[in-house]
């Protein structure tokens, strides 16, 4: 499915309001002078509201859907409309919020 591909920086949020950061060792591919994301970054979860209820937070996005065209670095990019998993004791998708709006991919 075509997305927009997700630039480190970008706001991305898990389904118990957590932020989520990405970690990426990309500094060569950008939009807007700001690193694009690939299928092995690492992806930190904060504020996950599970732990206010005493069950584990989401602490790591999966992201088994990367882009199948588009690659950074020979590793595939990482789209807006993937489906992402979090690894909470809940787990749910993680939400692109907002993400740039120059590049996309398939």
């Amino acid at each position: 499915m075509p997305g927009y591909l997700v630039q480190v920086g970008a706001t991305l949020q898990c389904a118990h309001a957590g932020q989520v950061s990405i970690v990426s060792s990309n500094a060569r591919v950008t939009s807007d002078n700001v690193a694009l994301g690939m299928a092995t970054d690492s992806f930190l979860v904060a504020g996950c509201q599970l732990s206010n209820s005493g069950l584990s937070p989401c602490i790591d996005v999966l992201w088994p859907q990367p882009a199948q065209r588009v690659f950074i670095n020979n590793l595939p990019a990482l789209l807006s409309t993937a489906t992402t998993q979090t690894d909470g004791a809940v787990p749910a998708p993680a939400v692109v919020i907002m993400t740039q709006l120059r590049v996309w991919g398939i």
